[in-house]
């Protein structure tokens, strides 16, 4: 999938009391189709089987397509490695 036909999304989820991870999935224009990107974004955790479930809420934000390195995609990742993460991006 081209940088083009590729939309990165951050997805920050908390529960009630605090901190429940942070997904990172990639999307094609294709995966959003009709749906709001929040939306797709949200179903492709759920199929990714990364969600932390529905007592969650989430937050969102569209980032380039290349600034999150693969091996912190498509999974959920806990506070340690989102702090490693924003070290790597700052």
């Amino acid at each position: 999938m081209s940088d083009q036909e590729r939309k990165t999304f951050w997805l920050s989820f908390a529960y009630e009391d605090g901190f429940a991870g942070v997904a990172v999935v990639d999307l094609s224009t294709g995966e959003i189709g009709a749906d709001t990107p929040t939306g797709a974004a949200i179903r492709k955790t759920i199929l990714l089987k990364i969600n932390p479930g529905p007592n969650t809420s989430v937050q969102m934000q569209e980032l380039p397509p290349d600034e999150i390195p693969e091996q912190f995609k498509n999974r959920l990742l806990g506070r340690a490695e989102v702090d490693l993460l924003n070290l790597r991006t700052q």
